[in-house]
């Protein structure tokens, strides 16, 4: 009886010990706020009729950046992402509204 119980507390310490280790933190605070305020840098530079697509592109795409946008084929590189947003007009107003901001691991 007792080593059943030994064997049991062992296993449940075994469980516990491997749910801890893999855990992982969360975005802190503080890069959330770095996200957010990325955003509205972002699109400040989309609005108006002097918009910085270049800037704007720069600011948030890599080099093998791949867009998607229905209707057209897939947009890979950044000089075919600004080349579709610099001859798709302008944003009057521009706001990105985050629900939520995620992330684990380092």
């Amino acid at each position: 009886m007792k080593a059943r119980f030994l064997s049991i507390v062992l296993v449940g310490m075994m469980v516990l010990a491997c749910v801890t280790c893999q855990q992982q933190a969360g975005i802190s605070e503080q890069d959330q706020a770095a996200i957010r305020k990325m955003c509205q840098e972002a699109a400040k530079m989309a609005i108006g009729p002097n918009a910085d697509w270049g800037a704007y592109v720069n600011y948030l795409y890599t080099e093998d950046a791949k867009v998607l946008i229905p209707g057209i084929p897939i947009l890979e590189g950044k000089e075919a992402i600004k080349a579709a947003y610099s001859s798709g007009g302008t944003f009057q107003d521009l706001t990105f509204n985050t629900v939520s901001i995620e992330g684990r691991g380092s």
